[in-house]
């Protein structure tokens, strides 16, 4: 949900203050998602057929690790070009004629606490696989119930609130994943230094 968002956002405030191009952050984050899912699988598989066979399940917990290690690496870079878009943006004299009211910026506010949450949520699987199967977060319920289930309750139930239906002007045009559409909203602007 936070890459798509982010890509409307940066059609509606101006590609040009983005390092990368707004249909990117959809393809780049949710490719590294898949990435980081399957190695998961991989070695969940592996330490639950170790466990199975009562042998040591350290290289699959150890494989799993890094595959939530690696999201997390993903979400924080995900967050930094969102903070880079932004500030940005900010600096930009043009940036209060383009929010077009307060509802954008109620769409930037949800878009922070999501990906906040979200992060949070990476933050705690990381150090809960990192423990073990045995260890004190994956065994302690609260934590899983605060820092894994609420934390992902938040992060999409911001959406009710802030989503970008209500929050952004022209919607469906910012919907739009058209290369052609971004080329023309491109043309004739200074494009951010390192765009790709």
């Amino acid at each position: 949900m936070c890459y798509g968002c982010l890509g409307m956002l940066i059609r509606a405030l101006g590609p040009q203050y983005s390092r990368l191009r707004p249909n990117l952050y959809l393809v780049v984050f949710c490719l590294a998602d898949l990435v980081a899912i399957v190695v998961q699988a991989i070695g969940g598989a592996m330490a639950a057929l170790a466990l199975e066979q009562r042998k040591d399940s350290k290289v699959g917990t150890h494989i799993m690790v890094g595959g939530i290690a690696f999201q997390t690496f993903s979400m924080i870079i995900f967050c930094g070009l969102f903070a880079d878009f932004f500030l940005a943006a900010r600096k930009d004299a043009s940036y209060a004629r383009n929010l077009e009211g307060r509802r954008v910026n109620l769409f930037v506010y949800g878009l922070v606490f999501s990906s906040f949450w979200i992060l949070v949520r990476c933050i705690y699987r990381t150090a809960e696989l990192a423990e073990g199967f045995t260890g004190y977060l994956i065994t302690t319920q609260p934590y899983f119930l605060v820092l894994d289930s609420a934390a992902m309750v938040l992060a999409m139930g911001v959406w009710n609130v802030t989503h970008p239906y209500f929050c952004l002007p022209d919607f469906k045009s910012l919907s739009e994943v058209s290369e052609v559409k971004e080329e023309e909203e491109t043309t004739g602007a200074k494009e951010f230094p390192g765009m790709v």
